[in-house]
């Protein structure tokens, strides 16, 4: 994948999830809203092993709102497509393509 293409996809993402992210529901998400009619939602620990940089879709210095949500949101696309694109460069060899064409061929 040329770079070009890349930069093009990861802002067709950003867009997309910025657009997505600004429609977010207030209610709470299935486990959440599970959790308080099963009548445990209270009961949940906090966890000392990880910690989420951004828990409950919020960036933490810009406190609630639609704007921390939407950077979140892009801040996560930009994360996971940048670390897609590394695994991808690491783990896949890159005459793949040819090599297959090659035996195709002969």
């Amino acid at each position: 994948m040329k770079f070009k293409s890349i930069i093009i996809s990861l802002l067709i993402c950003a867009i997309v999830g910025a657009l997505a992210a600004a429609f977010a529901s207030s209610y709470p998400d299935g486990l959440e809203w599970i959790a308080a009619k099963m009548g445990f939602e209270g009961r949940a620990a906090e966890s000392n092993i990880v910690n989420s940089p951004m828990s409950d879709y919020a960036v933490p210095k810009m406190g609630g709102g639609t704007l921390s949500t939407v950077t979140a949101g892009i801040l996560g696309i930009v994360f996971v497509f940048s670390g897609t694109i590394f695994f991808c460069r690491v783990f896949v060899r890159r005459n793949c393509r040819s090599e297959a064409i090659q035996k195709s061929v002969g």
